[in-house]
């Protein structure tokens, strides 16, 4: 019988160790940039991360690394409520790998800060075709498929835009089973639908009874519509 024992460090490992080790190194070459863009992110240190993002761009050669950085820069100035270069970082990004999904769904998270409904339209519609590339950085296939559509979902709902706004939910269910947010999302919106579909209905057979100069049957319709 093999019993196996979960190994416990006596001393477990500092948060800081990796940036630790990162900050020894007595060249600070492109890959030691991009790594301290990354660790000082983890530990929260913004303005620390956007120095070593931006140290690294200019000495980068890889294009799929280059545009996660410009995410990155993105989504750091974005944190220091800096919108409008956030914006133009992630607008970067996008022009670099334009069928990628990160800096589509970070213009979508700024204009849902900002309350810009119409482009929020536009970059949701493009951050809902993005995919999610295999690249070397490790990402949550959950993150990648649902993080964005909380946003989407905001505009969607703006625009009284339910079929589509039930899509994205019925996705998020998928990932999210037992979420009661999602659950009485999906309840609510398709209520929603139910009403909109019967409002379609009840405006049709008014234009049917106006057109055939029933005015007087149109009117008795109307009349027994509920005021909200």
């Amino acid at each position: 019988q093999v019993i196996h024992r979960r190994h416990e460090r006596k001393h477990p490992l500092s948060k800081t160790r990796n940036l630790e080790i990162l900050l020894r190194q007595p060249v600070r070459s492109e890959r030691i940039w991009l790594c301290l863009g990354l660790e000082y992110a983890h530990n929260g240190m913004v303005d620390e991360s956007i120095q070593a993002f931006e140290a690294y761009l200019p000495l980068s050669t890889v294009q799929d690394e280059k545009y996660k950085a410009y995410t990155f820069l993105g989504d750091l100035y974005r944190a220091k409520q800096d919108y409008d270069r956030s914006i133009s970082y992630y607008t970067v990004a996008s022009g670099l790998r334009p069928t990628w999904r990160d800096a589509w769904a970070g213009l979508l998270k700024v204009s849902v800060l900002r309350e810009d409904w119409e482009r929020g339209v536009y970059y949701g519609s493009l951050a809902k075709q993005g995919v999610m590339p295999d690249t070397v950085f490790a990402y949550s296939p959950m993150h990648g498929a649902i993080d964005w559509a909380r946003d989407y979902l905001q505009v969607l709902l703006r625009y009284q835009e339910y079929e589509q706004a039930l899509e994205i939910l019925e996705q998020q269910h998928v990932y999210l089973p037992e979420n009661q947010q999602v659950l009485d999302d999906i309840d609510r919106v398709s209520v929603a639908i139910n009403v909109q579909k019967g409002m379609g209905a009840v405006a049709e057979a008014v234009e049917f009874f106006l057109r055939n100069d029933d005015a007087e049957t149109a009117a008795m319709i109307i009349g027994r519509l509920h005021p909200s």
